[in-house]
């Protein structure tokens, strides 16, 4: 109520519903929101769906257990470039192929993992 009150001050249009709001929206941005309980996804999701809880969860690298298993790497590789990096490697957790190296870190750390992951590669 006090953050309310104090930003209300600076912008007397405020109401609460939009101060609420605004306050959501902030803290599912920065990865401050951590719920107690995750479900567990059990097939790999298409490169264009990001879970937002990447961000914030504990992750674990794992190694596929097919060793002819490669799918291409979600972070660093892009078949439409013709940059194509295929990994035996992914998050145990997000169900997610990342390669071993520096992009399991960069896709569980940075928001923009991919454009940090193809500059590199």
């Amino acid at each position: 109520m006090n953050g309310f009150i104090f930003c209300k001050n600076n912008d007397p249009k405020l109401t609460q519903r939009k101060f609420r709001l605004a306050v959501i929206d902030s803290l599912l941005e920065t990865g401050a929101y951590a719920p107690h309980v995750q479900a567990r996804r059990t097939s790999f999701v298409s490169p264009n769906v990001d879970p937002p809880l990447r961000l914030n969860t504990r992750c674990f690298l794992a190694k596929f257990e097919n060793p002819k298993h490669k799918p291409d790497c979600r972070a660093c590789s892009d078949r439409k470039s013709g940059n194509r990096h295929q990994t035996s490697w992914y998050c145990k957790t997000c169900q997610v192929p990342l390669c071993a190296n520096k992009c399991f870190e960069v896709y569980h750390s940075r928001k923009d993992y991919q454009s940090v992951c193809k500059n590199r590669a």
